[in-house]
């Protein structure tokens, strides 16, 4: 009887902690997503002075988002995403709108996949 309590124990913490974890994944990409949004509206309507802000808000949610992606995620995914906020972020600095709208599409196709690819699903699974 131990056994099973254990077992059904550890498969709840486990299937739990994988629901937490996706969820908090989920938010975070979803709310970076909504901050690079502003970003390229700002960008393609030639606001460079509204740009900063967005970067700080994209800058400052990144940086507490990739400690924890970090532990559950492929070193690889968060590279990519640390790469692509550079790139957009040095792009906005010398006002390169055509640059800095290629980097943030690639940045939301990134983060449209990891979310993704974390979801609890059977095809994810399997």
């Amino acid at each position: 009887m131990k056994v099973v309590v254990t077992t059904v124990l550890i498969l709840f913490l486990f299937f739990g902690g994988s629901v937490y974890i996706n969820n908090h994944v989920e938010r975070n990409a979803e709310e970076m997503l909504v901050y690079i949004n502003d970003l390229d509206k700002a960008i393609e309507e030639s606001r460079w002075d509204d740009t900063s802000e967005h970067i700080k808000k994209i800058e400052k949610r990144w940086e507490s988002t990739k400690r924890l992606w970090l532990l559950f995620m492929g070193h690889e995914e968060v590279d990519s995403v640390d790469s692509l906020t550079s790139k957009i972020m040095r792009f906005v600095e010398i006002e390169e709108r055509e640059m800095a709208i290629g980097e943030i599409v690639l940045l939301q196709e990134v983060l449209n996949h990891l979310i993704n690819k974390q979801a609890l699903r059977l095809s994810n699974i399997l």
